[in-house]
């Protein structure tokens, strides 16, 4: 009896606790967004509902992320056309102090819808995730920055499933705010818990505490200057914490004690 109780016991569990863990895993694939696709029906009642209220959820977070990437996407090219033609007409007027502010004006505009686009492409999850070598992928961006720039401290080889092309831009806009405003980028690579930690610190001025989060807001810039050739428009951290958190992660800002500011990126490790 005792033999047969077990036995019932344990295809009790098998069937409570498969179906769980498939739950689980679901969850933690979307949260890293990565493809999950609608989760089978199984075990008890109560859990086939939650199942179903998960499949129903996902649903709408991807139709609702795709609404928006492809609403912001398509005002940002409708913009260009006008943009376009604003720029031709002022080719014909003669070059005098208001033509000359009328073209920074459309230059600066375009910058902005340009790097509007890049934003909508850095919240869109259409690249194939695969698993990255995330040295070789933190080498490529360091070798691409000025020579003597930017370092590279990886002590190991880590992986992580990754849409490379994505986390590339957000890496990469966060290493060129380091030497845009701190002169230097020191990239280190790291693991903590089960997690890729990646720091980007600089020797720049750092920033107020009270701003720090406020940085990562789209159109904010690093400094009161609206000036392009300094500041910006004010996307590039945006997009970073974008891709970064569309991947399951992390990214924050905070100030050096030696005096700098440094990027935190944090990025499940797996292969998901």
């Amino acid at each position: 009896m005792a033999l047969a109780v077990a036995l019932v016991a344990l295809l009790t569990a098998r069937r409570v606790v498969g179906p769980i863990r498939a739950l689980a895993a679901g969850a933690e694939r979307l949260g890293r967004g990565l493809d999950v696709g609608p989760l089978p029906l199984a075990g008890p009642s109560e859990v086939r509902d939650m199942t179903r209220a998960f499949n129903r959820m996902q649903g709408r977070l991807t139709r609702f992320v795709a609404d928006r990437t492809q609403m912001l996407a398509a005002l940002s090219h409708d913009l260009r056309s006008p943009l376009t033609a604003m720029r031709l007409r002022l080719e014909m007027l003669p070059e005098d102090e208001d033509s000359t502010r009328l073209r920074a004006l459309v230059e600066e505009m375009t910058q902005m819808v340009q790097a509007t686009l890049d934003f909508a492409r850095g919240a869109a999850q259409e690249e194939p995730a695969a698993e990255v070598d995330l040295v070789a992928l933190l080498a490529d961006l360091v070798a691409d920055a000025e020579t003597g720039k930017a370092t590279l401290d990886a002590p190991r080889a880590l992986h992580a499933v990754l849409r490379p092309t994505a986390m590339k831009r957000a890496l990469r806009n966060l290493i060129d705010n380091a030497l845009r405003y701190g002169a230097v980028a020191r990239v280190a690579l790291g693991e903590d818990h089960g997690m890729a930690v990646i720091t980007i610190s600089d020797d720049g001025p750092g920033l107020p505490e009270d701003q720090l989060e406020k940085m990562f807001d789209p159109f904010v810039r690093l400094e009161d200057s609206r000036s392009r050739d300094t500041g910006g428009v004010g996307l590039g951290l945006a997009i970073a914490r974008t891709v970064v958190q569309a991947h399951g992660g992390e990214v924050s800002l905070a100030n050096r004690p030696e005096g700098g500011l440094v990027a935190r990126v944090v990025l499940p490790l797996g292969s998901g």
